[in-house]
């Protein structure tokens, strides 16, 4: 069994600024297959708030 968790982050202009492709695997754990963010954004922390949205 594999729970899907994909997210994309957007700004406040609708424009794709991150994303994550992860999911729960069988034995409940968290499993991040790609974890991204534009350029224009690497140095804010949306990195983190990707992930707290997981």
């Amino acid at each position: 069994m594999y729970t899907r968790l994909d997210f994309i982050a957007k700004d406040k202009n609708g424009i794709e600024i991150g994303g994550v492709i992860a999911g729960i695997d069988y034995w409940n754990g968290l499993d991040i297959k790609v974890l991204w963010v534009a350029e224009t954004h690497k140095n804010k922390v949306i990195r983190s708030l990707i992930l707290k949205h997981l």
